[in-house]
């Protein structure tokens, strides 16, 4: 059987081994002044089956109001390493909640990445997000792509991802 056709696809390889990531802090939206605050935990069970843990962002407007997001699903989790940093790259699924909605809306997918480039983290550590609503579609929490190009310093906070610095 042969095929013919293109199609673009993606497939994950994790070493439940490496680890975890986590970390907390602030940043500046990307473009703006509205201070994001986030928190995240990940690792795999265990018997390296499945990613538990956590992610929370939220993005405070001058106003007082705020964007949400608040993972309640990981379904991915893959780690690795830099020349002399580590980074983390996480999906699941979310509520997301904007400032006029009177209620956070359930099943928007999301996709974040940290970079761990020592201690302290504040002013050299790197995060980016990517929520989509339940069609794909980028919703206001959204950096643009790609992840590496555009992750933005953490101002204030940490992010752990365990690496052995200069190793590849």
């Amino acid at each position: 059987v042969y095929y013919r056709g293109a199609d673009d696809d993606v497939l994950a390889v994790f070493d439940p081994s490496l680890g975890f990531a986590t970390g907390g802090g602030w940043f500046y939206w990307p473009g703006t002044e509205d201070r994001t605050t986030y928190g995240v935990n990940a690792k795999y069970n265990k018997k390296g089956t499945n990613v538990q843990g956590s992610l929370l962002l939220i993005r405070h407007l001058p106003d007082g109001t705020q964007y949400r997001v608040k993972s309640n699903a990981l379904t991915g989790l893959s780690l690795g390493s830099g020349v002399d940093f580590g980074w983390a790259a996480l999906n699941g699924k979310s509520t997301y909640q904007e400032p006029s909605w009177p209620d956070a809306i359930g099943n928007h997918a999301f996709t974040a990445y940290l970079e761990d480039h020592g201690e302290p983290g504040a002013g050299v550590d790197r995060f980016w997000i990517e929520v989509q609503d339940q069609g794909g579609t980028p919703v206001t929490l959204a950096m643009p792509k790609d992840a590496v190009s555009n992750a933005v310093t953490v101002d204030g906070g940490n992010i752990a991802v365990p690496h052995q610095t200069g190793k590849r």
